[in-house]
C-alpha cells in the first residue's frame, strides 16, 4: 500500500491556519489580561474611596468630640485611641487601613490651620482610571489625573460673623440758603436788577449726511435688483 503524503500547498495552508489561530488566541488572551487588570484597578479605586471616607469621618468625630475647644487630631494614631479620654478607650477609627493602591498603611496627611491633621491622601503616583461618576461628597475629585490628588479632608464649619444692625438716622433737611444780595438789603433798600443767567453756548451743527457717489448709487441699485431676484426665486 502506498502512502499518499501532503502536497506543499496543503502543508502551507495548515501552517497559515495555525498562525491565524495562535494570533487570534494571543489577542483574546491579551484582551482578557487588560480587562482583568482594569477591573482590579477599578476595585482598588472604589476601596480607596471607602477607606478615605472612613478617615474623613474619623477626623470629624475626633474634632466634634473635643471636651473643651474643638481641635484636629495630632496624628492618625490618635484616631484609634483618643488620649483625651484616659478613663475609657475612645475609638474614632477601627484601624489604620492600608492604602489599596500601595498595600501599605502609609498615608500622606494634610496639616490643619491650627495644628494637627485635617485629611489624608494616597501616596501612589499612579494615574487615576476613574475620572467621573463620583458620589456627591467626592464631586471635587472629577477630572483629577492622579490618585494622589484625591484628598479626603474634613473642613470644620465656620461660624459666620454677622455685624449688628445699625439704625438708620433720619436726615435733617437743610435750611434754604439766603442769597447774599437779599441778606444785605434791608427795608427800603433797592435790591437792584436781578442777575441775568449766563448765555448758553450755541448747539454744535449736525454733520450733513454724505451724498453717495455715482459708483455707490450703481452698486446700491445692483444690490436692490439681486434682493428682488432672490425674493422672486423663493416664491412658489
Amino acid at each position: 500500500m502506498t502512502r499518499i503524503g501532503r502536497t506543499p500547498r496543503q502543508r502551507g495552508f495548515i501552517y497559515m491556519a495555525l498562525v491565524v489561530f495562535f494570533g487570534i488566541f494571543a489577542i483574546f488572551a491579551a484582551s482578557a489580561m487588560i480587562t482583568g487588570g482594569m477591573l482590579q484597578r477599578n476595585n482598588a479605586e472604589d476601596e480607596l474611596l471607602f477607606v478615605g471616607a472612613e478617615f474623613r469621618n474619623a477626623i470629624k468625630s475626633y474634632y466634634e468630640a473635643s471636651p473643651d475647644k474643638p481641635r484636629y487630631p495630632p496624628g492618625l494614631v490618635d484616631l484609634i485611641s483618643d488620649p483625651r479620654f484616659p478613663a475609657a478607650t475612645r475609638r474614632h477609627l477601627r484601624q489604620i487601613y492600608p492604602d489599596p493602591l500601595t498595600g501599605r498603611p502609609a498615608w500622606g496627611t494634610v496639616a490643619a490651620p491650627g495644628g494637627g491633621i485635617m485629611g489624608v491622601y494616597s501616596l501612589s503616583p499612579a494615574k487615576a482610571v476613574k475620572l467621573f461618576g463620583f458620589p456627591p461628597e467626592f464631586k471635587s475629585f472629577e477630572g483629577k489625573g492622579r490618585i494622589s490628588e484625591w484628598v479626603f479632608t474634613y473642613v470644620a464649619p465656620e461660624i459666620p460673623l454677622v455685624p449688628p444692625a445699625v439704625a438708620a438716622t433720619p436726615a435733617v433737611p437743610a435750611a434754604p440758603a439766603t442769597p447774599p444780595a437779599a441778606a444785605a438789603s434791608g427795608p427800603g433798600t433797592d435790591p437792584g436788577p436781578a442777575p441775568t443767567a449766563p448765555p448758553t453756548a450755541p448747539a454744535a451743527p449736525q454733520p450733513a449726511s454724505p451724498t453717495p457717489t455715482p459708483e455707490e448709487q450703481a452698486l446700491l441699485k445692483q444690490l436692490d435688483e439681486l434682493l428682488k431676484q432672490a425674493k422672486q426665486a423663493q416664491q412658489p
